[in-house]
């Protein structure tokens, strides 16, 4: 069983690369640094949805979640809009949660055995007496949830430092049958996100074993959840859950509308160039952008990248990186349906034969058209312009 984590003492993906802003290859009208905040040819704005001309709002934003920053804290996003932090955009499909009190293990769902409980530690989002302390009395103590939910692939995280102590720490899903260590994703002096998965649980009976006398760990922001699209990875979103289970977190759909005041609906609809920077924790599917089904960018099996203008121009090397690395993907298609396509500075595809979509009606960000297919990961830069033709030199430059 293969499992994708990203502790914060350890992050997974690349650097952030300083921005490019006003120095790309052309000059692109519209360009989005979304880790950083700053924009060209537009505005972003957050916390709402208001058809206010801003490049993208969002449609599946429902409800708050806690995301990561570029720091490792867990800053909350409203409940409408893009979600965003200095990690950039989020993009995950929607995430059905199980269980109660995942903060608060001092709660009577909680059952303990030789654990002793309490509600004095700083979260990971940075807030006073937010998460949960868990102290072994004994051995090989343990603290408990049992839920009930019919059978399917899961995944248990949490977010986890040690207080003190340096024995094992292990997590189950299906009641201590099966117990899975993970002391080393435990974080030292800062919170580590514990993750591990199981196939076919039914009724999840999840929670923690502590394996010495006397250690003590803070635990915040449990989550149980199903995989997603089937791997093991962490979700990205959290949610207090305190005496009612909030259900799924939604999906994020960054759109632009052709009944939206912004101004990137139009470009799709015709010749354009656009560049991508981000990275995910998935293989073989997910979108980077997406009209209406004639031109798109999409990511493809074998870790290659999709562009798409009613003919599809696809790479063949497995220039994608997968699993938290950073990719940076340029592509282009000018009025009479040439296309070419750059994955990571390496080969420039081309074909011709694409078409223009005039009719299109909206556009969306780092996903794919459908709420289970998303990125399922991180957009950090994103830009494109109307009627912009990219050289191999400029496509390859931009995109190393």
């Amino acid at each position: 069983m293969t499992l994708y984590h990203s502790p914060i003492k350890t992050p997974v993906r690349s650097p952030i690369f300083a921005p490019q802003l006003g120095n790309w290859p052309g000059g692109f009208v519209y360009q989005m640094d979304f880790v950083n905040n700053v924009y060209v040819g537009g505005f972003q704005t957050y916390g709402n949805n208001t058809n206010d001309g801003r490049f993208f709002r969002d449609s599946g934003v429902s409800q708050s979640a806690f995301i990561l920053d570029a720091t490792g804290l867990l800053v909350n996003t409203a409940s409408a809009g893009m979600r965003r932090s200095t990690k950039g955009t989020v993009s995950y499909q929607n995430i059905g949660t199980l269980g109660l009190w995942n903060r608060d293990f001092t709660n009577a769902v909680w059952v303990a055995t030789n654990v002793t409980t309490a509600k004095n530690q700083t979260g990971a989002d940075g807030s006073a007496n937010a998460a949960s302390s868990i102290t072994a009395s004994a051995a090989n103590g343990t603290i408990l949830q049992t839920t009930t939910a019919s059978v399917v692939n899961r995944v248990l995280e949490c977010w986890v430092k040690r207080i003190t102590g340096t024995g094992t720490l292990e997590m189950t899903l299906d009641g201590g049958t099966t117990w899975q260590a993970v002391t080393s994703q435990v974080g030292s002096g800062s919170y580590g996100r514990c993750v591990i998965g199981q196939a076919s649980v039914t009724n999840p009976v999840y929670g923690f074993r502590i394996g010495t006398s006397g250690d003590a760990f803070a635990v915040d922001f449990l989550m149980c959840h199903g995989q997603l699209q089937g791997a093991n990875i962490a979700g990205d979103h959290y949610v207090t859950i305190t005496s009612s289970n909030p259900g799924s977190i939604f999906h994020e759909t960054p759109w632009a509308l052709n009944t939206d005041a912004g101004p990137l609906s139009p470009v799709i609809k015709g010749a354009y160039a656009a560049f991508w920077q981000g990275y995910n924790f998935v293989t073989d599917v997910g979108g980077l952008w997406v009209s209406d089904g004639v031109t798109n960018c999409v990511l493809s099996a074998g870790n290659n990248v999709n562009f798409a203008a009613n003919v599809n121009l696809t790479t063949t090397g497995a220039e994608w990186k997968p699993n938290g690395q950073l990719n940076k993907v340029a592509a282009c298609l000018d009025s009479v349906g040439n296309m070419a396509l750059c994955v990571n500075g390496g080969t420039v595809y081309t074909r011709t034969g694409g078409s223009l979509s005039p009719s299109a009606t909206h556009f969306v960000l780092s996903n794919n058209g459908a709420a289970t297919l998303p990125l399922n990961g991180w957009t950090e830069k994103f830009s494109i312009s109307p009627n912009l033709w990219l050289s191999n030199s400029d496509l390859v430059a931009l995109t190393k």
